[in-house]
């Protein structure tokens, strides 16, 4: 009896020290999971990751491949940014392209410019970009708005372009599918949208440190290293780590009036949010002459539904139109099909890119 007595305060201080011990590992595990993707998103960044400062902005992107090899360029869509290819990008290098993927403006690595710009400026970006890699011409592709600013880059830039990829958008007027809608629809849509912005507040706050915010983001369920997530923290001017902070504003996203302005009031927007409005693909492309991949998820939950639109484009535009549909896809292609995304991609520049160096012997 005595002795199961004496007993009890070794087996609580041993029972203490467990739980001290089992903390610790905890801490450590945590640590290593963090230092452990930071030398990997390091080494990445070494090997495929640079930076440029354009008249606009110090722009980051990545890239692999052979530069001698024809150049394809890809911009992310909204909340994503470069790494969105990351999986992707080797296959097209290994098929013998030179691949650049861009953050640009408030995504990645990318800040917002002191200065108001568009997606035109972006597209400026990208020229300036090509320019100093000494690439006179190369495909541009992009997913959502970054297909905007590919179109965007085409009419600024038509005789750099030698094709373009155009993942869910870029080939209609953006606003066409709220311009068709009753107001008492709009108002639903745009109040769902912005209830959906709302929930993403914890994404909008600051951290202390980057490992928090790489915590945060961190997916505990996967086994994988997941150091692609650190390309979406960055440090702020008050020295504090985000995530999209300071990007619904810039986006024009905050509140259900600012997501109205963009559809009824866009001079009302800010610059950039207002862009993506300004771009009707229909007069940009009238002149249409190189060959373009128009890539279209069908849904009934796409957020841009322009099943009838593109089919438009694609017979106003024949031949250069080839034009890919994929069922039961909301938005994001590459994402829920990416074998099927990168061979559709790589048969359409090796068809293409072939063919012009038939006709034209440019290399």
């Amino acid at each position: 009896m005595s002795s199961q007595i004496c007993l009890k305060p070794l087996l609580l201080f041993m029972a203490l020290i467990c739980a001290h011990l089992v903390a610790t590992a905890q801490q450590q595990t945590g640590l290593s999971s963090y230092t452990q993707a930071h030398q990997l998103y390091t080494a990445y960044e070494a090997r495929h990751g640079n930076y440029i400062q354009t008249p606009n902005v110090r722009l980051h992107y990545l890239s692999w491949g052979d530069p001698k090899n024809p150049a394809v360029v890809w911009l992310h869509g909204s909340l994503t940014n470069a790494y969105e290819l990351m999986s992707i990008a080797p296959q097209l290098a290994d098929a013998g392209y030179f691949v650049i993927a861009i953050d640009y403006y408030g995504h990645g690595q990318t800040p917002i410019p002191a200065h108001e710009v568009s997606l035109y400026h972006a597209a400026d970006d990208v020229h300036f970009l090509l320019n100093e890699l000494n690439i006179s011409k190369a495909y541009i592709g992009g997913f959502s708005r970054g297909a905007y600013i590919a179109t965007a880059f085409y009419d600024s830039y038509p005789s750099s372009v030698r094709g373009l990829i155009l993942e869910e958008g870029g080939t209609v007027a953006f606003n066409s599918y709220f311009h068709r809608l009753s107001d008492a629809t709009l108002d639903s849509l745009i109040q769902k949208q912005t209830a959906l912005s709302a929930q993403s507040n914890p994404y909008l706050q600051e951290f202390d440190s980057q490992q928090a915010a790489f915590d945060f983001l961190k997916d505990s369920t996967d086994q994988s290293s997941q150091f692609e997530l650190l390309s979406w923290i960055s440090r702020n001017k008050q020295d504090k780590w985000i995530i999209y902070k300071d990007l619904e504003p810039f986006l024009g996203l905050s509140t259900a009036e600012d997501f109205k302005n963009i559809v009824l009031r866009p001079s009302k927007s800010p610059m950039f949010a207002r862009s993506v409005t300004s771009i009707d693909p229909m007069i940009i492309y009238r002149n249409l002459s190189v060959p373009v991949l128009l890539m279209e998820a069908c849904s009934d939950t796409d957020p841009l539904p322009f099943d009838e639109e593109n089919r438009i484009f694609t017979k106003q535009f024949k031949p250069w139109v080839t034009h890919k549909r994929y069922p039961g896809i909301e938005h994001n292609i590459h994402f829920e099909q990416p074998k099927l995304f990168t061979k559709d991609i790589i048969e359409f520049l090796n068809q293409h890119y072939h063919d012009d160096q038939r006709s034209t012997g440019d290399h």
